[in-house]
C-alpha cells in the first residue's frame, strides 16, 4: 500500500495544474506535522532526491497558501492512518484513531487489494478502517457488496448487509459503510457494526465478506471473495447503573445504564407504550435523545443506534453519543419521543405523512464514581 508521501511523488504535474486556494493555518500545521512524522520514519535510504521533494511540499505549506488540486479536496487527503477522521467526518471520530489497533490484513482478487487496517471496540459497536487498491477505476465512491456479522461470547449480534434485493431489482443497504477515493486507483473507508445487546461485552468476533465491488457510474458490478475475520477487546470503560424512567400520558422511558468510554459514550434505554396510544393513527414510536452535562456541553449522536422490541411501540434502543468531558459530574438526558405515520412507497422508502414529538422531563445521571 502506498503511503500519502509515496503517493505525492508519484505525481506527474504541470506547473499550471496547480491553483492558488486559501487554506487556515490549521490545516497548514496538520499537513505538515503529518509529513515531517513520515519523513522521520522512513528509510533513509531511500536517496536524498526523494527527501528534497518531501522537504520542497514542506517549504511550500510554510509559506505560502498553495493548495494542489486532487479529485478529493486541497490539502484535504488523508494521512492513510487518519482514515476515521477523513470518513467519519464527525467529532465522534477523532479518538477512535488514537485508540485503534492496527490490523493489516490484506485479501487479493481479482486484482483487487482490500486491507483492513485497523479496528477499535468501545464494548457496544465495533468501527474499522479500510483501503483498497485496483488496478482499474473504480469510480469515485464505490459501493461494496458485502455482509457483516459481529458476535460476543455473552450472544450479542448484528449484522449488516448490501445485497441485490429481487423484489426490487436493486441493492439495498442494510447496515453502514462508505468508500472514497483518495489517489487514482486508491480508496479508503470505514465500516461500523454494533451488538444487539446490553451484557458487558469485553471481545467481539467480526467477520466480513465482499463479494463484489458495485461501480455505479459504470453500471458495472466485480465480482470477487474477499472474507476477512478478525478478534476485537474492548476499550477500558466505566458503567454507570442508571435506573431511572419518565412518564407522560401513555409514554414511558427507562434508562437502564450508560456505558463511558475513551471514543464514546453508550445510552441504554427502554420505550414502552400503553394501549392508550392510537396504533389505527401511528406506526411507530421512536425515542432520540438530547444530552447535556452540568457543564453546558451538549452531545451529538453518532449515528448508531440500536433497537430491537416486541413490536413498533415498546423498544429498547442503544444510543451512541460522543466522549463526554472527563470533568463532567452529571448527566442531563431528555427523551424526545416521535409517533410517526408513515408509509412505504415504492422507490422512495418510507414517506413520512404525519409525526407527533413528545418532550420527556429530564433523567440525571451521576457521574461521581
Amino acid at each position: 500500500m502506498k503511503d500519502i508521501y509515496e503517493l505525492l511523488n508519484d505525481l506527474d504535474m504541470e506547473e499550471n495544474e496547480f491553483e492558488e486556494m486559501e487554506v487556515d493555518d490549521f490545516e497548514k500545521n496538520k499537513v505538515k506535522k503529518a509529513l515531517k512524522q513520515s519523513v522521520i520514519n522512513k528509510n533513509k535510504a531511500r536517496g536524498w532526491k526523494r527527501n528534497v521533494a518531501l522537504a520542497s511540499i514542506i517549504a511550500c505549506l510554510a509559506l505560502t497558501t498553495l493548495g494542489l488540486t486532487f479529485p478529493t479536496q486541497a490539502v484535504g487527503i488523508p494521512v492513510i492512518g487518519d482514515i476515521f477522521k477523513f470518513v467519519g467526518k464527525s467529532d465522534i471520530y477523532d479518538q477512535h484513531q488514537e485508540y485503534a489497533r492496527e490490523l493489516n490484513i490484506t485479501e487479493e482478487s481479482n486484482g483487487i487489494k482490500v486491507t483492513i487496517k485497523d479496528a477499535v471496540f468501545d464494548g457496544y459497536a465495533v468501527f474499522f478502517t479500510y483501503s483498497i487498491e485496483s488496478e482499474e477505476d473504480l469510480g469515485e465512491e464505490p459501493l461494496l457488496v458485502d455482509s457483516l456479522d459481529i458476535s460476543s461470547p455473552s450472544g450479542g449480534s448484528g449484522i449488516s448487509t448490501y445485497e441485490y434485493d429481487t423484489s426490487k431489482d436493486t441493492y439495498e443497504r442494510r447496515g453502514s459503510g462508505g468508500t472514497k477515493r483518495i489517489y487514482d486507483n486508491t480508496y479508503v473507508g470505514m465500516q461500523s457494526i454494533a451488538l444487539g445487546d446490553e451484557n458487558s461485552n469485553d471481545t467481539a468476533t467480526v467477520e466480513w465478506e465482499i463479494k463484489g465491488i458495485n461501480i455505479p457510474s459504470k453500471q458495472q458490478e466485480i465480482r470477487g471473495e474477499w472474507k476477512f475475520n478478525f478478534f476485537v477487546s474492548a476499550l477500558n470503560g466505566e458503567v454507570y447503573d442508571a435506573y431511572d424512567s419518565v412518564r407522560q400520558d401513555a409514554i414511558t422511558v427507562h434508562v437502564h445504564k450508560l456505558l463511558r468510554t475513551p471514543t464514546s459514550t453508550v445510552i441504554y434505554i427502554q420505550q414502552q407504550s400503553t394501549k392508550e396510544v392510537d396504533r389505527s393513527k401511528w406506526d411507530i414510536i421512536f425515542t432520540e435523545l438530547e444530552i447535556e452535562d452540568n457543564l453546558g456541553n451538549q452531545y451529538a449522536s453518532g449515528n448508531k443506534d440500536n433497537g430491537t422490541g416486541t413490536d413498533s411501540y415498546n423498544m429498547s434502543w442503544i444510543k451512541t453519543f460522543e466522549q463526554l468531558d472527563k470533568n463532567a459530574t452529571k448527566l442531563y438526558i431528555t427523551p424526545h419521543v416521535s409517533l410517526v405515520d408513515w408509509v412505504l412507497k415504492e422507490g422512495e422508502g418510507y414517506k413520512i405523512l404525519e409525526k407527533e414529538e413528545i418532550v420527556l422531563d429530564e433523567i440525571v445521571i451521576d457521574l461521581k464514581k
